[in-house]
């Protein structure tokens, strides 16, 4: 009977995996990761792993889960080891990562985040809890300090719920006991990402104590980062074939593409991990690489999603393999550059070529439903920024409105198929409600969604033609379908 994956079993796996390249069990964690998941087990984690080969520190993880044991309890069986799975045309490598200490289950026992969080020896904060996990009003102005969690934490500050809340606690404790400071960073996809958890943190403490907020001002660092690799969802056929190959069993893998991208702003407040051992790049602004990761990849990624699911794409490497959603994408791009040119001096043409050959890897089984997710946080940035850029210069991009009118078909829960499917959104009553009620044309439901506060930018929601443009495709989408309305854009 094959066992599982753990100290003791590593040594039976077959030299074709390959082991972490130092003593992991001599080092010591002084990193946590809040909202530990398949993303940081395939990204941060590995260039952590790779980091900790090139020097002596003590540069292990704790991570952290805000909700559920079901991450922690899987590790845990295996000794906080797994394997990360590289998978790209017809080949794969596999390798047992060994940056992970330990996990903490917030729910269980918030305290002993706290006391995590709250050590002198923990000098790097970093997070992937998506877009919804920062509690952030509609459009990222701020913290929504109606939120349910965050009332939550305000009224129970020592046993907190969000990520804002732990951070908050954290470091209320260290000024208590005039400890160190240390650097927070988000690696979500959101602009300025890091910057907007600080504002989030900031307003959160003001709320608590104004000398709390000056002290989190003056000793929390804030590096905004830009993170890539596409890490789909890990299958039970994942987990038998891994066993099968290599006698051992393991329930916590993960599995990814070969490219992987971590631009981190250099700004520190003590130790700097030095993951640019690994590959990773330490810059001044990571805003450029931050837009373009977004409008190009996230982008296109948000169109397949959509357009995607809506046609009966299960997988993002098929939706790409049509040749007319293809021909979405890549007038998308188009425009994409038309956005970004003007600041930035780069090949967007061969970035983009590197995207769609990434997204055409059949070996990475990423779900257009599992993409789709959170369009109301994802698409300001991706689709509305760069709409509303070029809006100013009085050029309405087709493309762009191509995939929020998909977007908006997407949210009525049913494909062109006739199949159903669920949609998974912070805002997902209030939108379906808008985009199922057949009482409401076209244009009425992109009205009525434009009111939604915070949704849309006032540069769209006050841009007749872009409403009519986005409307008109969704009325074509309904009557003759997603290939019909894209070849009469583009014919």
């Amino acid at each position: 009977m094959n066992k599982l994956l753990n100290h003791t079993t590593m040594a039976l796996l077959p030299k074709t995996v390959a082991r972490p390249k130092y003593d992991f069990a001599s080092r010591t964690a002084s990193i946590v990761h809040i909202g530990i998941g398949a993303f940081h087990k395939a990204h941060q984690a590995t260039f952590t792993d790779d980091m900790m080969a090139h020097t002596d520190g003590n540069y292990r993880i704790i991570g952290v889960s805000l909700r559920s044991a079901g991450m922690r309890d899987s590790l845990k069986a295996q000794d906080y080891l797994y394997t990360a799975i590289e998978r790209s045309n017809k080949t794969e490598q596999a390798r047992v990562i060994g940056a992970l200490q330990e996990v903490l289950v917030a729910p269980e026992d918030p305290q002993s985040v706290v006391n995590v969080l709250s050590n002198d020896s923990i000098t790097v904060v970093t997070a992937t809890i998506t877009e919804k996990g920062y509690c952030l009003l509609p459009g990222n102005t701020g913290l929504d300090l109606a939120h349910t969690d965050i009332q939550h934490d305000l009224n129970n500050p020592n046993t907190p719920k969000t990520m804002v809340g732990f951070i908050v606690r954290a470091c209320q404790v260290r000024q208590q006991k005039n400890g160190k400071g240390f650097t927070f960073i988000s690696c979500d996809n959101l602009p300025d990402n890091s910057k907007m958890a600080g504002k989030a943190i900031l307003e959160f403490a003001q709320k608590i104590n104004a000398d709390l907020a000056r002290w989190i001002k003056s000793n929390v660092s804030f590096s905004n980062s830009m993170v890539d690799r596409i890490v789909p969802a890990v299958t039970p056929n994942d987990i038998e074939s891994y066993t099968l190959n290599n006698g051992v069993i393991d329930n916590a893998l993960v599995t990814s593409e070969p490219f992987r991208q971590w631009v981190i702003e250099d700004n520190f407040n003590g130790d700097r991990p030095p993951w640019d051992l690994a590959g990773a790049l330490f810059v001044k602004d990571v805003s450029q690489y931050e837009r373009l990761k977004l409008r190009y990849l996230n982008g296109s990624h948000s169109a397949l999603a959509y357009l995607g699911k809506i046609t009966g794409h299960q997988f993002i490497h098929q939706a790409i393999s049509n040749p007319i959603l293809r021909r979405l994408v890549e007038a998308l791009m188009v425009d994409m550059k038309r956005s970004l040119s003007s600041s930035m001096d780069f090949n967007f043409d061969d970035y983009g070529s590197v995207i769609i050959d990434r997204f055409l890897n059949d070996e990475i089984q990423y779900q257009t439903q599992q993409v789709a997710t959170d369009g109301s946080q994802k698409l300001p940035q991706r689709i509305m920024a760069p709409m509303r850029e070029l809006l100013a210069v009085d050029y309405l991009s087709k493309p762009m409105c191509l995939v929020l009118a998909g977007w908006v078909c997407y949210l009525s829960g049913i494909s062109e198929l006739g199949e159903a499917h669920p949609v998974s959104d912070p805002m997902a009553r209030q939108l379906q409600n808008i985009c199922t009620d057949k009482t409401l044309t076209s244009t009425q439901k992109i009205y009525r969604l434009m009111q939604i506060d915070g949704l849309f930018p006032a540069a769209i929601k006050n841009n007749t033609a872009a409403i009519d443009q986005i409307s008109e495709y969704v009325t074509k989408i309904i009557d003759i379908g997603v290939f019909l309305t894209i070849d009469t854009v583009f014919s």
